[in-house]
């Protein structure tokens, strides 16, 4: 839940942890491995079970998204309230929305 991910991160960040999410694995940005943890221990925070839109306004064209949910999933998703979003990287099939972010 986002309550649980909250407190993981909470309990990084107060004893110094460098905390790397995990989503798809596709890795293209290599961003699954810190540059520098300067000895500090590393814990990987798996997303895959955050895999649902919460909500859409489709008067704003906003929606809360969760970060583990894969390109074609999402776009299922978002079909059922007659929108989409529009974003089509290569890596879309197995690749996530918090990897997408992650890269921008």
């Amino acid at each position: 839940t986002e309550e649980d991910v909250a407190l993981v991160v909470r309990a990084a960040h107060e004893h110094g942890v460098v905390l790397v999410p995990f989503g798809g694995g596709s890795n293209i940005a290599g961003c699954l491995v810190p540059s520098d943890r300067g000895g500090r221990m590393v814990v990987s925070l798996d997303m895959c079970r955050m895999h649902r839109v919460l909500e859409v306004d489709r008067y704003s064209l906003t929606a809360r998204i969760q970060p583990g949910v894969y390109g074609q999933h999402l776009e299922d998703q978002l079909a059922e309230h007659g929108v989409t979003l529009g974003h089509f990287p290569d890596s879309f099939l197995h690749s996530t929305l918090g990897g997408w972010v992650a890269t921008r």
